[in-house]
């Protein structure tokens, strides 16, 4: 079991860059903007053995791939652009040390509504799920489950959507596992980020509106 190869040639791209076409309605241009990757330093001997705990209900494959990752990285944040002063990323590996905080908010927190089926039931019980990621628009977070059942199978392993205002489903499954979560995400970056609805937010004597980008670049310096 290794990090997927695609993974690791993505983080090593020179000027990584999204394309976003003309806003008509905003008024921005056709652009590309720099959207580098933040690698995060490796996990602490004390992060692990968090990571460890967190995990021990997990599939065993599902909890090696990430203990490898996190062993290697403790959260990165992708494709980062800026907002404000900062720069965020639109799509963001939690480190470990976040994980409770975040796995509250959809649990027992102002997030738990979004995981609740039309019956009000929640789809999971609080120690079936694990918040490993994000996305900044409508407080996307990707989780880890434990257990549940979708329409093709068991979900436990898989990595799952929950949103503000979903684009999928409340427990709708995006990736099989985390390493196949990597390996989408690299596939092609700008339409994974279309897929969870990561929307980049431009501001202008208009008003605020969200931004989608097109494409992905390698090196943006080329174009």
């Amino acid at each position: 079991m290794a990090i997927p190869t695609a993974f690791l040639d993505l983080v090593q791209h020179p000027a990584p860059g999204l394309h976003f076409p003309a806003h008509e309605v905003a008024g921005t241009p056709e652009r590309v903007l720099p959207s580098p990757h933040r690698l995060h330093r490796p996990a602490s001997a004390a992060a692990l053995r968090k990571l460890d705990q967190f995990l021990a209900a997990a599939p065993a494959e599902a909890a090696a791939e990430l203990r490898e990752f996190y062993t290697r990285w403790n959260g990165a944040d992708l494709c980062c652009l800026p907002d404000g002063r900062e720069q965020v990323g639109m799509l963001s590996l939690l480190p470990i040390q976040g994980w409770k905080a975040a796995t509250e908010m959809v649990t027992e927190g102002p997030l738990s509504y979004c995981m609740k089926r039309p019956d009000g039931k929640p789809f999971w019980a609080p120690e079936d799920v694990v918040v490993i990621a994000s996305a900044q628009s409508e407080e996307t977070r990707l989780v880890l489950a434990m257990a549940g059942q979708w329409d093709d199978g068991p979900l436990a392993g898989r990595i799952c959507y929950v949103a503000m205002d979903p684009v999928h489903a409340a427990g709708q499954p995006i990736a099989d596992g985390f390493f196949d979560l990597l390996k989408r995400f690299a596939k092609d970056p700008a339409a994974f980020l279309e897929h969870i609805s990561s929307t980049y937010f431009v501001k202008t004597r208009k008003g605020m509106w969200g931004d989608v980008a097109d494409r992905y670049l390698p090196d943006y310096r080329t174009t």
